[in-house]
């Protein structure tokens, strides 16, 4: 009788010591990382203050955060997995990272560069606010190494001299030279690259 309590004691102190190590074990906090980074204008490499970077998984917005005046950003408790990371403030063209992913208990890093968007006329070269033959002769003196066009833009992934791209080639080049001799002589329709739409 008594050798049989302590067997059913010992028993019964094992599968409570189970039952508590598997509760605590589900109790404990899932494993988390963090995301952090700068958010920079690209046309003049200066931190942008209070732009939002935002957080998604197929779509919803998971976390938030705003930059502070050094345009630090910092995700932190994020739990392990892929995010799309979208960066955004007023006046700028928004940009999105796609797939990244937090490590558990890393930091990983990304910055962005938001661009202002381009407002421009299509075939103004010169910049003086018309399009006219004065940009034919402008254009063809910069490709000669001449003055380059006073006004260029990021977009479609570089910075380039939009306004002359007027056969939607997503290129400044002499193509776009006699595309606007045609556009004088025959009629041809400007047409600007899909990515950088102007102000016609």
């Amino acid at each position: 009788m008594n050798r049989l309590s302590i067997s059913s004691i010992c028993l019964i102190t094992f599968i409570l010591s189970a039952i508590a190590l598997v509760y605590s074990r589900a109790q404990d906090p899932p494993p988390i990382g963090a995301i952090s980074g700068f958010v920079i204008n690209g046309d003049s490499s200066r931190p942008i203050e209070d732009a939002i970077v935002r957080a998604l998984q197929d779509g919803n917005e998971i976390f938030r955060d705003s930059t502070d005046s050094n345009g630090l950003y910092i995700m932190s408790e994020m739990q392990l997995g892929f995010y799309d990371l979208e960066a955004s403030h007023d006046g700028f063209v928004a940009q999105t990272m796609l797939g990244i992913e937090v490590f558990m208990d890393q930091t990983t890093s990304v910055d962005f560069e938001l661009h202002h968007p381009c407002s421009y006329i299509e075939g103004d070269i010169n910049g003086n606010g018309a399009m006219n033959g004065i940009d034919v002769t402008y254009g063809v003196r910069y490709f000669k190494g001449g003055v380059p066009p006073p006004y260029s833009c990021f977009c479609d992934g570089y910075t380039w001299y939009v306004a002359g791209d007027v056969n939607g080639d997503c290129v400044f080049n002499g193509l776009d030279i006699v595309y606007i001799i045609g556009h004088y002589k025959c009629g041809y329709p400007y047409t600007s690259c899909r990515a950088c739409r102007g102000i016609k």
